[in-house]
Parts: C-alpha cells; structure tokens; sequence
C-alpha cells in the first residue's frame, strides 16, 4: 500500500439505543501493534471497543454504559470522552462528560465500574482533554466560562482544581499543546484563546488556595466570526473551525514556541492590538487581537469543506512520528473530508520549484505567490510530531484565502435507508493512522433519528 494512500470505508454500525453519538477517542496508550481500542458517547451512552486487522469490518463491544442519572428529572445527556489511565495500576480510564449534571465521570475500563465524579462546574461541559505529557492532567470546558485543569492523582482527590482559566462567553472546545504547557480554547463568542498552565503539582495543588486566572496568553475574536466549535494544534500551528462556516483554517501566532517558557503577562495592558481581517476597514467591525507573544497572527491556509448549517462538528488531526499528517471532517451532508498535510506543503515546494523555473512556466495549484509567509516542510517526506514546518524555499505562499478543496471526499456507506441525512460529530484516528472512526447521527422523516459508527480503514 502506498504511503499517501487516504481511508477507504469499512462499515457502519447503527445505534438504536441514542439518538446522537458526539464523541470518539482512540485509547493513546496501547502498544504499537496492538488492536486499537476507542471510546463514543451520546446522551446516556458509553461504548468502548475493539476493532480488528482480521475482521476490519466488524466492532468487538468491550464496554457498554448505560447512565441513568438525572437533574432536575431530565435524563443526563453525555457529549465528551477523554481516555486516560491509573497510574498506579495501569488501568485505562475514561473521562465521559455532558450537559446534564455539569459533573465529569471516571470509568475503570477494566474493573467495569463508575469510580469516582469531577465537581465544580456551574454550567454544561463541553469539551474534555488529556495532557498529551502528563495522564494525570485532565482539562474541561464548560459554558459557565471556565476552563477547570484537574490533577487526577490520588493524593488530591479532595480537592482535584489544580487550575482556573476564566473565559469571557461560553466554553465550546479546547485542545493541549504537544508540550504540555499550553491549552487552546474556543468559545462561543467566535473567540479563541491561548492559556499558559503552571507547573504541576504545584504547592497550591490539592488546597483551596487556587485562584481563577482571567488574562490568556492570546486572544483574537477575528479568525472566524462564528461560534468556535473545533480546534487543534499542529506543531505550533493552530488548526481551527467555527459553525455555520465552510472553511477550515490553519493559522499560528506570530512569535509563539510551544517548548519554551511562556512569556509574561500580567494583564491585556501588557499586549499590542492589532487588526487582521479583510474588511477591518468596514462599518461596525469591532474585531480585536491581544497576544503576548508578538503583534499578530497569520492565517496559512483555508481548507474548503461541505456547507453545513450545524454545530458541534468536530475534525479529526492524525499526527504521528514517522507518519503523514491528515486531517479529517466530517459535515452534515455524509460525506467525510480528508486532507493530506504533508501533500500539501510538497505541493507547496513544487510550486516554489515552478516559480524558479520560469514565471511563464508556473503551475501551482495553489494560484499565484504573494499574500504572507507561510512554513512549510523544506525537505524529507516524514517529520517528527513536534516540528511540523510549513515554510517554502521561496518563504512566499499563494493567497492564504483561496480554499483549497479536500484531497479525498468519502461518502458514508449508508446501509439503511438511501434516504438518510447522516451528520459527522466527530472523527478520530488509531495511534498508527489505521483506523478511521466517526460517529454521528442519521435522521429521515420515515425512520427517525440514530446514532452511529462509521469504520474507515487503509493499509489493511
């Protein structure tokens, strides 16, 4: 099989037990080689399972959970899941969350019981993420503006806040820097964030002497104009999109290197506001950047994605050492997305290579050079994790706006009703980008709405 070789489809499973799945994680701990375990959830639902390189068209059900708890009578209805495990017994851990109660639940995989609740949120959590350095480090967002950083280890299951970001709108989405020191967030302003985590465990960890931190790292209301519903970081790029809009941006602060320190900042006095967007200059534009790091952010890439008219739609990054980045996403229109990163910036240096030649004789895809800089990988066909480049020979790029159009568009196999509108929630990838899972809900007038998963593989 070739290396640049995108998902086939595999199979889908439908779910007659919830209306919506929301979420999927792959377990990140497994060893190389191993059968992938993932996790999805929707409303009273928890599965985990297995997948198989000898049955790769079928799900071995490890786990099943059914919540039955309720808030003021109305059912619990679960939209997140983060793996993580015991770090005195191994054991794997799942972190499940939702809307109703505002409580984040731990899961022992292997013991197959509810072990211990996360309090503290006033409002529905949202998002929930593990440190990629640290097991123990649990990050939660939750539309009663907070951001709650949890240790998870067992000498501070009193008190478990470690820390408190405090936000300005309703939390819809965050994701971790590979270092560990940074969390990104959006909002459901159109904001996002940039927050710098102390160092962990810290003296003020387990007491009730942690105070909310209100100043982020970055702040920028002017990336997208929507409600931020999905982010990632790649290397020290930021990957992001916004509902109701049909693009998907790639972007990075302007001075900003996840490895180091951060630097300080004390208040929003302490930044320099700049202005980014095209129309800037319009009636009524109120946008604003506040960064600490530099004077300014800068938009690489636009990817083009099906309209949807949803939120809470949610790419999935594959981004492993020694493999080709991809991104994936899903709309409401069944089909999913793939983007292969690393094409795109060979696409980028042949273009340089074209421009070398002769200006008669350019032929990139991507349109004409100018607009800003862009990074892009200058050799080699694989790079580490941490350092994806993005930076050309020329350091020109094309128009940063311009969208580029998926690599690969995969239609969900439907195997119900041809009539069916299948929505993607949410995608995830194996550790070593075999597998492919989304999940998502399929409605129609005649049959109603289900949850389900859907089975993408390559290489196998």
């Amino acid at each position: 099989m070739q290396a640049k070789e995108l998902p086939r489809p595999a199979g889908v499973v439908w779910d007659d037990k919830t209306r919506c799945l929301y979420d999927v994680q792959f377990y990140p701990y497994d060893a190389p080689g191993e059968d992938p375990v993932f996790a999805a959830t929707g409303f009273q639902r928890v599965y985990v399972c297995r997948l198989s390189k000898d049955k790769n068209d079928q799900i071995e059900m490890l786990r099943e959970f059914n919540d039955q708890s309720k808030e003021n009578d109305k059912p619990t209805e679960l939209n997140s899941v983060a793996w993580t495990k015991d770090m005195e017994n191994d054991n794997p851990l799942l972190c499940v969350a939702g809307v109703q109660p505002p409580i984040i639940k731990i899961l022992d995989i292997l013991e197959d019981k509810h072990t211990r609740d996360l309090v503290g949120h006033g409002g529905y959590i949202n998002d929930l993420k593990v440190s990629p350095t640290c097991p123990e480090i649990l990050a939660s967002i939750s539309e009663d503006e907070r951001i709650y950083i949890w240790h998870l280890g067992a000498k501070y299951q009193k008190i478990p806040v470690a820390a408190m970001f405090h936000g300005a709108a309703k939390g819809h989405c965050l994701a971790f820097h590979d270092s560990g020191r940074y969390v990104i967030s959006g909002w459901y302003d159109s904001t996002i964030q940039l927050w710098a985590l102390p160092d962990l465990p810290n003296e003020n960890t387990g007491t009730d002497n942690v105070k909310p931190t209100y100043v982020p790292h970055f702040k920028s209301n002017e990336i997208h104009a929507n409600e931020v519903d999905s982010i990632a970081f790649y290397g020290d790029m930021v990957i992001s999109k916004a509902a109701l809009e049909d693009y998907i941006f790639i972007w990075r602060i302007e001075g900003f290197k996840g490895s180091l320190p951060p630097p300080q900042c004390t208040s929003t006095a302490d930044y320099k506001d700049c202005f980014f967007r095209e129309d800037e200059d319009a009636d009524g534009f109120h946008g604003s950047t506040y960064s600490a790091f530099g004077p300014r952010f800068q938009r690489l890439i636009t990817l083009k994605t099906g309209h949807h008219s949803n939120i809470w739609l949610r790419f999935g990054l594959f981004h492993m050492p020694q493999k080709r980045p991809v991104l994936a996403y899903g709309a409401n229109d069944g089909v999913i997305y793939f983007w292969d990163l690393q094409r795109l910036e060979e696409e980028c240096r042949d273009g340089d290579a074209n421009r070398e030649r002769s200006p008669s004789q350019q032929s990139s895809r991507f349109g004409s050079p100018g607009g800003r800089s862009m990074s892009v990988a200058s050799n080699g066909s694989v790079r580490p994790r941490e350092k994806p480049s993005m930076k050309t020979k020329s350091q020109t790029y094309q128009d940063p706006f311009m969208p580029v159009p998926a690599h690969k568009s995969l239609h969900l196999p439907n195997k119900i009703r041809q009539d069916r509108v299948m929505t993607t929630r949410a995608t995830a990838w194996s550790n070593g980008g075999e597998w492919v899972v989304s999940v998502g809900e399929g409605h129609s007038d005649r049959a109603g709405k289900k949850g389900f998963i859907c089975l993408m593989n390559r290489w196998l």
